[in-house]
């Protein structure tokens, strides 16, 4: 079903009428063509000379034809409705001197001119609302499998694989892994811009835990060719359809035809440097709304791109309405191999997508866009018999498709099969699954630092299989050099999982560095000791216990509430000093305890997750992230010493600046008041290894710096392949240039020490902020970004103000 309406899009028409006539006689001219200036869009006055033309494509001027008669051109008003009375003047029987001249521009760069004048109208965007159905199917195969691979001896022991081995369009052998497919109607308004998809039907069959799907997961995004930049994978994508796509593109015109009963021309586009981020292919273009009726379009070959061998993109659009242009069909095809030419298997992702039952511009309620998620699954949605599949898909399976089902059922009796994957779940997630529970973490089994020497540590938490809603974890962990066992538990409780709401019980007993990075890798991580550039001698023993709950309100509103409770013992040369009034001494206390209770509210619109049962991963939003988070303290609880307030306020953004690369930049601000001991005040994160850390200074050691009133911000710009793409040799490197700026500012009054001495390797900004700047270099051998870190300001004569900082990243 199709319906149409004009919605608030009368805003945007340009509409004209008039008469037209003889300008001697006065009298009207009938059969006079009148068109829109430079379009196919005419009309022909009636008997009395009336005509009436509109259209919601940019035009400014009007073209009056009619044999024996002067051509006349009228400018226009655009997106009004005018009146305009046309006079004709008979052509005189002198003929002027006729001169031919080479044509100024390209045919090709004509048209896309005309084509980049017409987005405005043709992308759907500009649509006060629309709604379809959509029937998505996603398949992952293992490609690069050879010719011997039947011969291999794991595979023959799993000779089921062998009954499901397929061809690729490439003639190669690919092994289907995994399918999923989903049935949806989704909703789009406009003004302000909002989504909704509600799925009807979802299922997904194949290899468990396959960690490709993580690598694939761009490929469920609407690709808008209209965009000025296609956003996939991290990076940026020059589309051959931005405003500024000239410059980066060569532009042919081949071919044109009738396609159905629209005629189109044929634009093939070819990038003019193949290492940037850009595409080569055709597209055909309907000769009077300029609108794309196709295109196919494969990623640059040369494009600084990792593991991703090649994308191809394949979309077909409807005219459903006059002037209104939808995506019907889309292909994506997406190869990933570690290198062209390696031998290691790789993945192929294929997503095939149709739309049908197309309604536009009819709005619904706004309680109806406001749901508390974008996409809402159905209570049936993901229980559909097989039959009912059979009249919801758009397309039936072929043979492979419906073998993957019965290949993995067959494989998961296997008990080699059985092996191979419990392998795999714990080369990714450092854990060893047992039953309905995990054993790990790989990466914190043994490590060392200066109270502990050397420790010993094992953390175990169950499985999906115990509970899909309730986690029950915890970590102990013994030092040899203090003879102490430390430990910690976490519960997790998802209380509403339609609309999520996680609370979480935890308890600490352990050794904490203050002023550690969130983000950074833990004390008792294997890795991060081995790569300290100082000792971490400033540590506390930490006895924590508290619980907090995050509850989504909105789909991109989400608060925490939660209680802590804590208490911090001195180890290492840490001591806690404190002015004894009475007698004008000192005392030397042996722990301080602090009660909080915290508060958080975080807001980025439209920002969507990508979830597990417990944890999500946000897949990013074009807007910034914002979150304000107020602390308080309070004093007499369980032995809890201060009464304190914290307000910090954070925000971040990451943005797309096109051929110049990815752009990060954020902000934090915050203010204690009250009064309190030096711990419990903003220590401002440093970093104390040669593992380079992205939301710390990593040349600033640990309790370098305290505030109680500060600012900081940042700006980090990921420059892609920009600068070394253009030099000879050095390109094939595929190397980034990647920038960082880092300033902080703040103060901390002298009422604090009254109840802590400030420890002598605490420095005081003065009027003279924190400054750090890097250059680096992103993709090393595809794995390693190195950066040179520049300390600016607040230099120590004797340590150099630069250092080498470098961290694993595995990117696009």
């Amino acid at each position: 079903m199709i319906s149409f309406g004009l919605g608030d899009l009368s805003a945007q028409k340009t509409a004209v009428f008039g008469v037209v006539t003889e300008q001697t006689t006065k009298s009207p001219l009938a059969f006079v063509k009148v068109s829109f200036y430079g379009t196919k869009i005419s009309t022909i006055s009636d008997s009395l000379g009336r005509y009436n033309l509109e259209t919601y494509y940019p035009v400014d001027s009007l073209q009056v034809f009619s044999l024996g008669y002067k051509i006349v051109r009228i400018k226009l008003k655009q997106d009004v409705q005018q009146e305009v009375n046309i006079a004709l003047r008979p052509l005189s029987r002198e003929v002027n001197e006729i001169i031919v001249l080479p044509p100024d521009e390209f045919p090709s760069t004509k048209l896309h001119k005309k084509i980049i004048a017409h987005k405005p109208v043709n992308n759907k965007e500009k649509l006060q609302a629309y709604q379809y159905e959509a029937y998505n199917k996603f398949q992952v195969d293992i490609n690069n499998i050879g010719s011997e691979f039947s011969a291999l001896a794991p595979v023959k022991r799993l000779n089921v694989v062998l009954d499901y081995l397929d061809t690729s369009s490439n003639q190669t052998l690919v092994l289907p892994a995994v399918l999923a497919e989903s049935v949806s109607d989704f909703y789009f308004a406009n003004r302000p811009k909002r989504k909704r998809e509600i799925v009807k039907a979802s299922r997904i069959t194949g290899v468990q835990n396959l960690q490709a799907a993580q690598f694939l997961g761009d490929m469920y995004l609407d690709i808008n060719i209209y965009e000025n930049v296609i956003d996939l994978f991290g990076k940026s994508f020059i589309s051959p359809l931005a405003n500024y796509a000239r410059s980066m593109y060569r532009f042919y015109l081949d071919d044109s035809t009738y396609i159905g009963n629209k005629y189109c021309f044929k634009l093939r586009f070819e990038p003019k440097n193949t290492s940037n981020l850009t595409f080569y292919g055709e597209m055909w273009v309907h000769d009077t709304t300029y609108a794309i009726q196709s295109i196919k379009a494969n990623i640059s070959k040369g494009a600084n791109l990792n593991y991703i061998q090649d994308l191809y993109v394949e979309q077909e659009f409807e005219q459903v309405e006059e002037e209104v242009w939808m995506l019907k069909k889309e292909i994506l095809l997406l190869d990933i191999r570690l290198t062209e030419k390696t031998k290691i298997y790789g993945f192929i992702g294929k997503k095939t997508s149709s739309r049908k039952h197309f309604i536009i511009n009819e709005l619904k309620p706004n309680d109806f866009y406001n749901a508390s998620t974008t996409v809402e699954f159905l209570e049936n949605s993901k229980t559909q018999a097989l039959d009912a599949w059979d009249a919801l898909r758009h397309d039936t399976l072929n043979k492979t498709e419906k073998g993957i089902s019965e290949m993995i059922d067959t494989l998961n009796k296997t008990k080699y099969f059985q092996a191979l994957r419990t392998l795999t779940y714990f080369a990714s997630t450092g854990y060893y699954p047992v039953g309905k529970i995990e054993l790990g973490n790989a990466t914190s089994l043994i490590s060392r630092n200066l109270v502990e020497d050397t420790r010993i540590s094992l953390a175990i938490r169950t499985s999906n299989a115990f509970s899909k809603r309730l986690e029950l974890g915890g970590k102990i962990g013994y030092g040899i050099g203090d003879n102490k066992i430390k430990y910690s538990s976490l519960i997790r409780f998802n209380i509403s999982p339609k609309k999520r709401g996680m609370l979480s019980t935890y308890i600490t007993y352990d050794l904490e560095q203050i002023g550690q990075s969130p983000t950074a890798a833990q004390l008792g991580n294997t890795f991060a000791t081995v790569l300290n550039t100082a000792p971490f001698d400033k540590l506390s023993f930490v006895k924590k216990v508290g619980f907090n709950l995050e509850k989504d309100i909105k789909k991109d509103l989400i608060i925490l509430a939660g209680f802590d409770w804590k208490d911090y013992t001195p180890l290492g040369i840490s001591a806690y000093i404190s002015p004894n009034l009475n007698v004008g001494g000192f005392d030397t206390l042996r722990n301080l305890t602090t009660a909080e209770i915290i508060t958080r509210i975080r807001w980025t619109k439209d920002e969507e997750f990508l979830s597990g049962q417990f944890d999500r991963t946000s897949v990013g939003s074009s807007y910034p992230i914002l979150s304000l988070q107020c602390v308080f303290g309070v004093k007499g609880i369980a032995g809890s010493m201060y009464n304190y307030q914290k307000l910090e306020f954070q925000l971040e953004h990451n943005t797309q600046l096109g051929a110049f690369g990815r752009f990060r930049y954020g902000t934090t601000m915050g203010c204690v008041f009250g009064s309190t001991a030096f711990p419990f005040l903003k220590v401002h994160e440093g970093n104390q290894s040669y593992w380079l850390l992205l939301t710390a200074f990593n040349k600033m050691n640990f309790l370098e710096f305290i505030s109680d009133k500060y600012v900081s911000a940042f700006v980090e710009n990921h420059w892609g392949g920009l600068f070394f793409n253009k030099i000879p040799g050095i390109n094939k490197l595929n190397l980034r240039l990647v920038s960082t700026s880092r300033v902080l500012f703040g103060a901390i009054s002298n009422k604090h020490s009254d109840n802590v001495i400030l420890p002598n390797y605490v420095k005081s900004f003065g009027q003279v902020p924190y400054v750090e700047c890097s250059a680096g270099l992103e993709n090393v051998f595809k794995v390693l970004r190195i950066d040179l870190v520049w300390r600016a300001t607040h230099n120590v004569s004797e340590i150099s103000p630069f250092g080498l900082r470098g961290r694993i990243s595995f990117n696009f």
